[in-house]
């Protein structure tokens, strides 16, 4: 069955607690949302990619979107009010589509595999898949009873992507607004109308860009893994002590460095050999 997968990446927010637009936010040389952008053009699956952000943003992402060619194609949306008003926002945009893939323009780090895993899920017969991670952490209720521990076991963070079938997010969403219900994600919908959703194990470095703080730990994160396809170069400085040997020739010892160099599966561009002068 040849099913159609669009993919509604929200970043409407007004980025209050970071204090600018974090989705602008340079992430190893490259704006956050442009890094959420890529990494499902890089889904071969996503036939469609829409954009919903804040209006007052319009100008600057649609010049980030036109310098940038791999996000060719995607279109941009304005948001609503709530989460879930740009959610709906973006479905209308996408066009028909079977399963649509809804994600946070301000988790940077998402990979292509993360996102083809949920889409998995919801092919093999669920709802709703969310990428998730399990709590670690002792959690702690603190209540007019008094501070409890709360027992963390099936306890997990739900992030994104967060995948479904497009036509059950509908309804899922119309119900919520019906009833004037606000939810902080669309799988919370699904739950709300007694639908089936699947847990997908998540990425602990697929981050959410909230405060300053998490900007340095992403910027760190990106830092230190290559993009697609680019290699990885380390440079550094070392040395190598060999004891000279009495009545071994000094020319000898560096011929027999030299070829061992050769032997290793690194370039040797010139080789030093320092001699203590002989004593007069």
């Amino acid at each position: 069955m040849n099913e159609r997968i669009a993919a509604v990446i929200v970043a409407a927010g007004q980025s209050t607690r970071f204090g600018a637009p974090k989705i602008l936010t340079p992430v190893a040389g490259m704006p956050a949302i442009l890094r959420s952008v890529r990494a499902f053009r890089a889904v071969p699956e996503c036939a469609a990619i829409v954009l919903v952000i804040n209006q007052s943003l319009q100008t600057d992402i649609a010049s980030l979107l036109a310098d940038d060619e791999p996000s060719a194609g995607v279109k941009l949306v304005p948001g609503g009010e709530r989460r879930q008003d740009s959610v709906l926002a973006g479905l209308e945009a996408i066009g028909d589509a079977d399963i649509v893939v809804i994600h946070d323009g301000a988790r940077p780090l998402v990979t292509p595999q993360l996102i083809e895993a949920t889409i998995a899920a919801v092919r093999a017969g669920s709802e709703a898949a969310v990428a998730a991670v399990p709590v670690t952490d002792t959690l702690k209720r603190d209540s007019r009873s008094g501070v409890e521990t709360v027992d963390r076991a099936n306890l997990w963070r739900a992030q994104t992507p967060q995948a479904f079938r497009v036509d059950r997010l509908r309804k899922a969403l119309a119900s919520a607004m019906e009833r004037g219900l606000t939810v902080t994600d669309e799988a919370m919908a699904i739950e709300m109308t007694g639908g089936s959703v699947t847990l997908v194990q998540g990425d602990e470095q697929n981050i959410k860009l909230t405060t300053p703080e998490d900007a340095r730990v992403i910027e760190a994160l990106a830092s230190a893994r290559p993009e697609r396809g680019q290699a990885i170069v380390r440079t550094g400085i070392g040395y190598d002590v060999h004891r000279l040997v009495p009545g071994r020739p000094t020319d000898e010892l560096a011929i027999h460095q030299r070829e061992r160099l050769r032997n290793r599966p690194i370039e040797c561009r010139r080789l030093i050999v320092l001699i203590r002068p002989k004593r007069l």
